[in-house]
């Protein structure tokens, strides 16, 4: 993610298709600031700073969280919300299994890892 901050002008940047929810600003002094947002809870993204929100995916998670996972950003709020969400994980893993897809990918589905 160092490298997404330092290359782009724009005060939010925001990844998809990724498998963890993370939230970075870069500080005053230039160093990248990591931390794990709670879902529900509103953060505050000034826009004097440069953001990179890892939104996470609605499916293959990788931490252990089956749930489907998004974020919703006001800018007019500065304000970034990240969301986990349930949905049919066991009939994903059956469609899974069913196209002759590997096993582990319809295994992730269900335990989130």
């Amino acid at each position: 993610m160092h490298g997404v901050a330092y290359k782009t002008l724009e005060n939010y940047t925001f990844v998809g298709h990724t498998h963890e929810q993370a939230l970075f600003y870069q500080s005053a002094v230039g160093k990248l600031i990591r931390f794990a947002p709670h879902p529900g809870d509103e953060i505050p993204v000034l826009h004097h700073r440069q953001w990179v929100g890892v939104v996470g995916s609605l499916g293959q998670p990788r931490d252990g969280n089956p749930e489907a996972c998004f974020a919703v950003f006001e800018p007019e709020a500065e304000a970034l919300t990240f969301h986990r969400t349930p949905y049919d994980h066991f009939t994903a893993a059956d469609k899974v299994r069913r196209a002759g897809l590997p096993e582990d990918l319809a295994n992730r589905l269900i335990t989130g890892k």
